[in-house]
């Protein structure tokens, strides 16, 4: 038993180095939440991050999370079956759990967004099962075969160099770093940024369009600005997104932004609810010049890429597809 817990510390701990190795990262700073290094997909994107195919961040970060501890699971139930062959599961677990403190130390901080908090207790979750079935698949396969062999070290170390090559090369081709074509988002538009937003507008203009202009009407809210925030809401929280935090906001005492607006609510909301609720925190803002608008915009997301987001829709509706809405 000892030996098991033993290997799942050192385990464990060759995890958190191996995503510190790859993604260069700070665990003790979280003014950005990252797991393992990578951008949580819950983080909204800038108009520059957002035209390189942002959903594939979802199947990227599930892959990254589980890609890196499935291959120190097999290293480390090929070594417990070749040395003690006891407790293969306790010591898998073991790994889990001490490889996970800092996820879980943000599953258990109640001042963190629930959105955030429940896609890392699932992140959690996958792990625990995927111990599970490494363990039970170590029953009927001899991962003992890959083992290391202490004695003869010199050769090890050049398996494990492979190994690390290997493990780069992966993170090289699921790498989250999203397109900047060598500028940063306060430079001139890029075309395909306002095909993005020409797009979503219409898209938004063709479900909301009746909507947005009675509550906007009712609350003296800027049109202009409700369909910026729309259009960037709907960029970075697509329906599958949406459609599980309304789920999740049922449970009791759940605090979450809902909705295709996402305001801050403890009941699911329709998007005509949503979008009622986001003219009421816009409340006459319809005459607001924009520089006074990024005290409304910060009210309703207090993020600097979803304030810079936010302004550069506008202005793009604004002088460009404002007069299809008129």
């Amino acid at each position: 038993m000892i030996l098991s817990i033993l290997s799942g510390v050192v385990t464990s701990l060759l995890i958190i180095i191996t995503y510190i190795w790859i993604k260069d990262i700070n665990l003790k700073n979280h003014e950005n939440i990252t797991d393992g290094g990578l951008p949580i997909p819950t983080f909204y994107l800038s108009l520059v991050q957002l035209l390189s195919k942002p959903r594939k961040r979802w199947g990227n970060y599930f892959i990254f999370i589980t890609v890196v501890p499935i291959i120190f699971f097999i290293l480390q139930v090929s070594i417990l079956q070749k040395y003690c062959n006891v407790h293969i599961f306790l010591g898998l677990i073991t790994t889990v759990t001490i490889s996970s403190i800092m996820r879980l130390k943000i599953i258990f901080n109640n001042k963190r967004p629930w959105s955030e908090r429940f896609l890392l207790l699932v992140t959690f979750i996958i792990l625990i099962v995927l111990a599970f079935l490494i363990s039970f698949l170590s029953k009927f396969i001899n991962f003992s075969l890959i083992a290391p062999d202490f004695e003869s070290l010199k050769n090890d170390m050049w398996s494990g160099l492979i190994i690390a090559l290997l493990i780069f090369i992966y993170f090289k081709y699921t790498n989250m770093n999203y397109k900047s074509n060598n500028k940063n988002d306060s430079d001139a538009f890029d075309p395909e940024i306002e095909e993005l937003v020409y797009k979503s507008f219409y898209e938004i203009l063709s479900k909301y369009n009746k909507e947005i202009s009675k509550y906007c009407d009712e609350n003296n809210c800027s049109i202009q600005l409700l369909i910026s925030i729309l259009i960037n809401e709907s960029l970075n929280r697509p329906p599958i997104f949406r459609f599980i935090e309304n789920i999740i906001v049922k449970l009791p005492k759940i605090e979450m932004t809902v909705g295709v607006a996402q305001v801050l609510s403890s009941h699911s909301l329709s998007d005509e609810e949503s979008i009622q609720k986001a003219s009421e925190i816009l409340r006459d803002t319809k005459s607001v010049n924009d520089y006074d608008l990024k005290e409304y915009i910060k009210k309703y997301n207090n993020s600097e890429t979803y304030l810079e987001s936010i302004l550069k829709i506008k202005q793009l509706i604004s002088t460009k597809y404002l007069k299809e809405y008129n």
